[in-house]
């Protein structure tokens, strides 16, 4: 029997590979609001992966990316936001004034 030699993998560098319970859990912390910022940062400082640590920057930029795009839409579209809500509180009072009658 011979030996199949293994290919070098330049990303590889004998790293363990990531488990699948390891990634469902990273995946599952991602999308706890508020908790994925945090998860993001002790993940770039702590994982012991380059491949953790990549995922976890680019997930960290992303996140705050879309997060400044919202804040800055809510500048811009705030009175209309308000607006939009205030309409469905008043129908919501009227439905549960009305009891339920439309």
């Amino acid at each position: 029997m011979s030996k199949k030699k293994k290919k070098y993998n330049p990303e590889y560098d004998g790293e363990k590979p990531i488990s699948f319970l390891n990634w469902f859990l990273t995946l599952l912390l991602s999308i706890i609001p508020g908790a994925n910022i945090v998860f993001f940062i002790i993940t770039l400082t702590c994982a012991r992966t380059s491949s953790k640590r990549r995922y976890a920057t680019a997930a960290l930029v992303l996140t705050l990316i879309l997060l400044a795009g919202l804040a800055i839409m809510l500048w811009f579209y705030s009175d209309a936001t308000i607006n939009w809500l205030n309409g469905i509180l008043e129908k919501a009072e009227q439905e549960i004034s009305t009891g339920g009658a439309a």
